[in-house]
């Protein structure tokens, strides 16, 4: 290994230390990484974002591909092929992902875009050979379990080589997705009350929210975080705003709780650079003033006269939001 390969090695570990002990702030360190061509967590080459866009659809719209054949039943095919006809490009994919993108012998012609989009696509196959063997054994198991399940094999795989876009696909396949009862039934529905069902969702959320900052704040080395942090606001916010929606009150304590809630994410989310949670704080705050608007004055105005307020105040909501999101998020601002 050259010195400058040593070097170029050791960069992103000595900026991220140098950033800890406060000597360079997050901006500083990515534009040392970017100029350097490397991507922020490691020594790799940052791949191209239309690299990592096409690849990664490349690879969804080819699992589904796959999804849709188990789904015809294959009537021609004897039991043991179909399992082969999933599990060998799932196990190549799995090994794709890891020649062109971690295998560290071939390091010099690593292809990070790919190799995560061959990960996923093995994230996809098995959400594919889950479907095949309920399929194949004919095991009356609920749409909403295989989806569990499925989100669990996208986890574990996310973690195992650091690839968020699993966890992305986890969390709304494994959590979002059952809890609601899209597909089948709800664990929701064993309860009591609506109430509760509403506080579940809520909880759920906020446990999303502590788990993302348990990996550590953006900027380090814990990109996992991330999906957390995005889907945990919509379901905690969410799930209290539906709460105001049980009650027969205008103006209930849970919608209160919902604004309070909000603002609160909008305030964590500058504390914490945590973008995400600055856009769905702004967005439920301005969900919550248009039902205040509608529930306590809209009704008792002239529906020509309350229709026009209500395009006034979606237009000036909109410039208020817009301008605080940039606020809040200077970055934004620097993007051309």
């Amino acid at each position: 290994m050259t010195p400058p390969d040593a070097w170029r090695r050791a960069l992103p570990e000595a900026l991220q230390r140098w950033q800890t002990q406060g000597l360079l702030s997050m901006e500083q360190v990515q534009a040392i990484l970017a100029a350097e061509g490397l991507s922020p967590h490691g020594a790799r080459p940052a791949p191209a974002p239309w690299a990592v866009i096409v690849s990664a659809t490349g690879a969804l719209v080819l699992g589904l591909g796959v999804l849709a054949l188990v789904g015809t039943n294959w009537q021609d095919l004897p039991g043991w092929g179909k399992l082969l006809c999933v599990l060998l490009p799932m196990l190549g994919a799995y090994a794709g992902g890891y020649r062109l993108r971690d295998d560290p012998h071939r390091e010099a012609h690593h292809l990070p875009a790919l190799g995560a989009a061959l990960y996923l696509l093995g994230g996809v196959l098995f959400g594919a050979l889950l479907a095949l063997l309920a399929q194949a054994e004919q095991a009356p198991v609920d749409t909403s379990a295989l989806l569990a399940l499925w989100g669990l094999g996208l986890l574990m795989l996310g973690y195992a080589v650091r690839l968020p876009a699993s966890l992305h696909l986890a969390l709304p396949l494994g959590v979002v997705i059952p809890l609601l009862g899209v597909f089948g039934s709800s664990p929701l529905s064993r309860l009591s009350t609506l109430e509760a069902a509403c506080m579940t969702i809520a909880g759920v959320g906020a446990a999303m929210l502590v788990t993302a900052q348990l990996h550590g704040p953006p900027g380090s080395h814990h990109i996992l975080s991330h999906p957390w942090a995005f889907w945990g606001p919509p379901l905690m916010l969410g799930g209290i705003y539906a709460l105001h929606h049980t009650t027969a009150q205008n103006f209930s304590p849970a919608l209160g709780l919902c604004l309070l809630l909000a603002l609160g994410t909008v305030w964590l989310g500058q504390t914490w650079r945590r973008a995400a949670w600055i856009n769905w704080g702004l967005l439920t705050t301005g969900l919550v003033i248009l039902t205040v608007y509608f529930e306590l004055l809209g009704s008792l105005a002239v529906t020509g006269l309350a229709l026009v307020g209500a395009g006034v105040l979606l237009l000036g909501l909109g410039w208020s939001l817009e301008r605080a999101r940039r606020h809040l998020n200077p970055d934004m601002e620097k993007r051309p």
